[in-house]
């Protein structure tokens, strides 16, 4: 995962609006449970092509799943990132 992220920044640095770049940087950062910088790179995903029904799909599971990882932590303000439900939505509207 560690070599896959690298690639997708590589390839990144050349375009840092590509879509696919982003949202392949962003589940990598999710499996390594970087959720914080994962919501970040998919947000950028949806800002750089809010069409884009994949990226948006991404954004809500990884709210989601970074909200059941701090409830798994005992963390008790383990909530979703309140664009969760909107990115569902526009996710389901798109795909």
């Amino acid at each position: 995962l560690v070599q896959a992220e690298e690639r997708y920044r590589r390839s990144l640095r050349e375009a840092p609006d590509n879509v696919f770049g982003l949202v392949g940087l962003g589940r990598c950062q999710v499996l390594q449970e970087k959720f914080p910088e994962a919501l970040g790179t998919l947000r950028k995903a949806t800002q750089a092509d809010p069409k884009s029904g994949w990226a948006w799909l991404f954004l809500a599971r990884t709210g989601s799943d970074a909200a059941e990882h701090a409830s798994e932590k005992a963390d008790p303000d383990a909530t979703p990132p309140s664009d969760t439900l909107d990115a569902a939505r526009r996710a389901q509207a798109l795909l």
